[in-house]
């Protein structure tokens, strides 16, 4: 989504990652705009924020935000136009085309910067390690708890970003990634995993599978089903959904609750925006072609990410207790310490 740039809060960014992102490419487009258009000018603030482009190469992205220059004491505040655009051409390299105009500060600065400009980095990790809150489940959602000592990591794809579930805490075990669709449109792929321990696994009834989530009540019809001879079964189910569930890790929760029950699942949303009003961005319908792009994405990702997630989660230590969220109007409260 792009924010409304007469309302961007202009901040002096962070060090910049080693790696070529959309973002550093535009700030490198930018600076290097300032440089031809405005002799003696300086770009002393940026605020630059990427939609897709930074994943896979080919893809493409469109970056807003703003910026602000200043020469001999003038300043003016420019905006990234739609035509701000970034795509990946190789692992390591980011191409940015800027175009910015001017909306507000001195009118003898140029009222458009454009320019272009490639950068290059270091090869990324091709995964990351994220972490799953474990669940200690006595019977149904009024009996849960958080483990305060033990979480379950698994790996996402490295350009892929934290995403948060509501909960007792600000939940973990969520990452997404936003594409590009234009004209204007979104698509946002989120890939999550949950863990729990509990003493009633899951139950197989006319071709659905009964009490696979942590809700204790969910079923969804079993598309496929595989054994591995150790007492561990995993389910294909519908919704872009798999679990599984087989004997707990010793350790990891109270004995009684010897069942480790994972399910993962992958999900995609189209949104769509007009260009900004006085009212912000409206919001419009998806085209046709933005939604069936939107499901080939969420297809391939639930097809490569949900068995990877599966098959290498495993239980960490975690370092630090999870807190309560005051905010939560039904927090799950976290296991008391032993």
């Amino acid at each position: 989504m792009q924010i409304a740039l007469a309302a961007l809060a202009l901040a002096a960014g962070g060090p910049e990652q080693p790696y070529a992102t959309p973002e550093a490419a535009m700030r490198r487009a930018a600076r290097d705009a300032v440089r031809t258009a405005v002799p003696g000018g300086r770009l002393v603030r940026t605020a630059i924020d990427c939609i897709g482009g930074d994943a896979e190469v080919g893809e493409r992205g469109t970056c807003g935000g703003g910026m602000i220059v200043v020469r001999r004491g003038r300043r003016a505040e420019y905006g990234l136009t739609w035509r701000s655009r970034v795509r990946r051409t190789a692992t390591t390299t980011v191409e940015a085309k800027l175009d910015a105009r001017r909306y507000r500060g001195a009118r003898r600065l140029p009222e458009r910067l454009a320019g272009g400009a490639t950068l290059d980095g270091p090869a990324p990790p091709a995964e990351r390690t994220d972490h799953a809150d474990l669940v200690l489940d006595r019977g149904g959602p009024s009996n849960q708890t958080l483990s305060r000592t033990t979480w379950f990591a698994f790996p996402v794809p490295f350009w892929w970003r934290q995403a948060y579930g509501e909960g007792p805490v600000t939940l973990v075990g969520f990452a997404e990634h936003a594409y590009d669709l234009p004209p204007g449109g979104v698509c946002g792929v989120q890939a999550g995993l949950s863990a729990r321990v509990t003493a009633d696994p899951p139950v197989e009834r006319d071709g659905r599978l009964i009490g696979w989530s942590r809700w204790g009540d969910d079923e969804a019809a079993i598309l496929g089903r595989s054994d591995d001879g150790a007492g561990t079964t995993t389910w294909t189910l519908d919704q872009r959904r798999t679990a599984r569930a087989g004997p707990a890790p010793p350790g990891i929760g109270p004995p009684e609750l010897d069942t480790l029950v994972l399910d993962t699942y992958v999900e995609g949303t189209v949104d769509r925006y007009g260009a900004p009003g006085r009212d912000g961005y409206p919001v419009l319908a998806e085209t046709r072609a933005q939604k069936r792009r939107c499901e080939e994405l969420t297809d391939r990702a639930a097809a490569t990410l949900v068995p990877r997630a599966l098959d290498a989660a495993r239980p960490e230590r975690r370092a630090r207790p999870p807190k309560p969220d005051p905010d939560d109007e039904a927090p799950t409260p976290v296991e008391p310490e032993r």
